[in-house]
């Protein structure tokens, strides 16, 4: 008994002290909790409030509108419009319904079935099912009725020219970011800033609360971009480009028109060939800045101006040009010249003649000749401001070998973009003063209301006298050289041929009868107070009339006719008659005048008779040649540098 009085006793023991820390236990927790709550009141006592109120808080994003862009006369090339896009929100999708929804959304936004059923069934709150479609298909998807299938808007660029200067203007990507062209370079001033809206809305997000928070920061456009390009003209090069590769079989071409006072391109063309389908369209990549070549017989005004400028010769000096001409063990010629004659500077430049201009440079010398080269901005970029622009390739005067100053001065061993060589001669038309290219006119702001003009870098290269006595040699190129397909009824030009061999990516110019050629005329008018300078690149011409004078001549002339009624420049060379109706049209922006389709292609008709005589233009290609190659065939020494040319 007693031991049983101690066992219970022991029992209610143990009972009460369990029951004693069970209730100390308790109290100190509820002891913890008040101290926590004391703190949190004392330390940060509104923290967890706005907490509370940040997961109600729903934030968007508002887009800013892209600014667009315009021509010089304000006509619009790009502009941007709102349009619809379909999402869905899985969770909502019906169980089961996701084959349905597919497959009758498929023919609607032309998107497999298969690809929406994945996107219905996703294990996200939020999927693309299609973007940026038109308002009238927006709504019928939405009429379908179908649970979990929303829409929104977003913006999208549209083109009102079609592909107009396509490579120029570049392009977006889906989240409306610049990725190449004016699109790229002028990202941010384009993108504008984007708004934000902030809204207390309910635990389910459905609907907004009236009484929280709201507020809205309103997005800010872009910027209009306002180029130099004018949308007439441009039309106009590209065609005429178009039309000329296909008659040539070319693989491409560029033409840039380029106002000499002020540097600002007028026209930038860029055009490529299928050679599958043989039809030609406008290339994304910009030829004139991004492809490079051997500049072949153009690079001969720089010889000839460095020579001028340095006081050895003028354009009258006489010399006696011999048939060919030797530097370490390479013999040079020219195609249309066989025996020594006295030529004067003029008559050299107008046939192009290869040993003449050699002779020069070598009076010129080795030093002044490569600083020449370089005062012309050859082998630096033209600071255009557009991407993937090269910078070509001209070896330092400390790589130069024995035969890189007969090279070099007829525009071989060296590279450089069309670009490059225009700014080149738009110095001689702008009496010795190079400007640097500009695309853009003006930055305007979203309203419009002010604008902030672009302005071209300018520098001395040679003297005005040096510059007028150089455009007077190159009228005589269009007058009675191998640029005369150059010429523009009623107007005097200047310019010059240029057809060089294009460096194959295995290595080498090929050999005799399989080679590449890039037929090159770049010129100004009018010639005696130029007001602009334009380019002309044929890549590739699949025909035997590949020269410069003979495939990129007759397509200046077709630019350079429409540049001059744009500028309001009224006819005026000697020989010229005024039309009896006394009529000057001037093309307007929306009245592209009519190509004169025969002339582009009037020297092309001979293409497959070789017994029919030449076209004028065709003698002195101003390719050198080779005492070594065959007979009638074209031959150059091996370029100084291991990798001159780039497709």
């Amino acid at each position: 008994m007693p031991s049983r009085r101690r066992s219970g006793f022991s029992y209610r023991s143990r009972s009460g002290s369990r029951l004693t820390i069970i209730l100390l236990a308790t109290m100190a927790g509820f002891i913890a909790l008040l101290v926590k709550l004391a703190g949190l009141q004392a330390l940060s006592p509104d923290r967890f409030a706005e907490q509370a109120k940040d997961q109600r808080l729903a934030v968007q994003t508002l887009p800013a509108v892209r600014g667009a862009i315009v021509d010089r006369n304000g006509e619009p090339l790009v502009t941007t419009e709102w349009r619809k896009t379909i999402y869905t929100d899985p969770a909502n999708v019906p169980r089961g319904k996701a084959p349905e929804i597919a497959a009758a959304l498929s023919p609607l936004l032309g998107v497999g079935a298969a690809v929406l059923q994945a996107g219905l069934e996703a294990d996200s709150n939020f999927r693309y099912l299609a973007r940026k479609v038109d308002e009238a298909t927006a709504a019928k998807v939405m009429a379908l009725g179908y649970a979990g299938i929303y829409s929104l808007d977003e913006s999208t660029r549209l083109k009102p020219a079609d592909d107009l200067a396509l490579s120029l203007l570049g392009s977006v990507d889906t989240e409306n970011i610049g990725i190449s062209g004016i699109e790229l370079a002028y990202e941010s001033m384009l993108g504008g800033t984007p708004g934000e809206s902030l809204q207390d809305r309910s635990l389910g997000g459905d609907h907004a609360i009236p009484s929280g928070r709201q507020t809205v920061e309103l997005a800010t456009a872009g910027s209009t971009i306002m180029l130099t390009i004018d949308r007439n003209l441009q039309q106009v090069a590209e065609r005429a480009v178009a039309e000329q590769i296909v008659a040539l079989r070319a693989a491409g071409g560029t033409a840039v028109v380029m106002d000499r006072r002020s540097g600002e391109i007028v026209a930038m063309a860029s055009v490529a060939r299928d050679p599958k389908t043989g039809k030609t369209y406008n290339d994304s990549q910009n030829r004139a800045i991004t492809t490079t070549f051997d500049p072949g017989s153009t690079m001969k005004v720089v010889t000839m101006s460095g020579a001028i400028e340095s006081g050895l010769v003028d354009a009258n000096t006489v010399r006696r040009v011999p048939a060919q001409v030797e530097f370490y063990g390479e013999s040079f010629t020219d195609d249309s010249r066989g025996a020594e004659e006295d030529m004067t500077l003029t008559d050299i430049l107008a046939r192009s003649s290869n040993v003449g201009t050699i002779g020069v440079a070598n009076d010129l010398g080795e030093r002044r000749l490569s600083e020449n080269i370089e005062n012309f901005g050859f082998g630096v970029l033209t600071g255009v401001g557009l991407d993937r622009e090269e910078s070509g390739i001209v070896p330092p005067l400390s790589d130069w070998s024995g035969t890189s100053l007969p090279t070099m001065a007829i525009g071989q061993g060296l590279t450089a973009t069309p670009l490059q060589v225009l700014a080149a001669y738009n110095t001689i038309a702008n009496d010795g003063e190079y400007v640097s290219p500009t695309v853009v006119r003006s930055v305007l702001s979203p309203d419009r209301a002010q604008a902030t003009r672009v302005v071209a870098n300018h520098r001395s290269v040679v003297g005005p006298q040096t510059a007028e006595q150089v455009r007077s040699m190159l009228a005589a190129v269009v007058t009675r050289g191998t640029g005369r397909l150059a010429q523009v009824p009623g107007y005097d030009v200047a310019g010059k041929t240029g057809t060089s061999w294009k460096f194959r990516p295995g290595g080498g110019y090929g050999s005799a009868g399989d080679r590449d050629y890039v037929a090159t005329f770049v010129g100004f008018a009018p010639a005696k107070d130029p007001i602009f300078s334009l380019i002309v690149v044929i890549d590739e011409p699949q025909s035997a009339f590949y020269s410069g004078g003979l495939a990129a001549a007759p397509v200046f002339s077709v630019i350079a006719r429409q540049a001059l009624l744009n500028y309001d420049v009224a006819p005026g060379a000697v020989g010229w008659t005024q039309p009896a109706n006394g009529t000057n049209l001037r093309a307007r922006p929306a009245e592209a005048a009519p190509l004169p389709d025969p002339f582009i292609v009037m020297a092309l008709s001979a293409t497959t008779t070789a017994a029919r005589p030449a076209p004028a233009g065709a003698a002195g290609t101003g390719v050198a040649t080779k005492s070594s190659s065959s007979p009638g065939s074209s031959g150059l020494p091996p370029p100084t540098s291991p990798s001159p040319g780039r497709p």
